[in-house]
């Protein structure tokens, strides 16, 4: 009887599941994001001019901030967690 290494395969389970943790966390924090944008658009304080990535211009209305909250953060937080996954996957564990 052949004898099988469950621990790869265990191994592959887990980062699966704990990538899309990190997925559904990420778009939640994307969503809170576009909701709260949309909650400051509608009381609609003075002086407000969202521009993503100080380039694109968009309107103070509800819409447009949430449209900035949700690209705003989607991006500044997408670009963190592509730094962590490219450490991560060049941190070496065998040399620990």
């Amino acid at each position: 009887m052949p004898v099988v290494d469950l621990s790869a395969a265990m191994a592959d389970t887990r980062a699966r599941r704990g990538n899309r943790v990190v997925l559904v966390v990420y778009l939640a924090i994307v969503a809170v994001a576009g909701v709260m944008g949309f909650v400051i658009g509608t009381i609609r304080p003075e002086n407000l001019d969202p521009k993503f990535l100080a380039v694109v211009d968009l309107p103070p209305t509800p819409l447009g901030m949430a449209l900035y909250g949700v690209l705003t953060i989607a991006f500044v937080l997408g670009v963190l967690l592509l730094l962590v996954r490219y450490v991560a996957d060049r941190y070496d564990t065998d040399s620990v």
